[in-house]
């Protein structure tokens, strides 16, 4: 599906395997929420837990996650 292709072009573009929720979606040029109902549609979620990036503690998303629902959605 064309939104998990950007969201793993995001993560690329990050070289990270997480992301908080904030910064994958300006990455999307999308709200947060606009990006967690998208994301939700595919079985993804924001990690339970908060984790640090650049100074923040925020939740996010994990890279694994995403590629997991591509994977599955590949056929679509």
């Amino acid at each position: 599906p064309p939104i998990l292709a950007r969201v793993l072009d995001a993560f690329a573009a990050a070289g990270d395997t997480r992301m908080h929720s904030a910064a994958l979606a300006d990455a999307l040029g999308m709200t947060p929420g606009e990006l967690a109902a998208a994301l939700r549609e595919y079985g993804v979620t924001p990690l339970d837990q908060p984790f640090e990036r650049g100074g923040r503690r925020a939740r996010g998303y994990a890279l694994a996650d995403v590629e997991a629902a591509a994977a599955r959605h590949a056929a679509e």
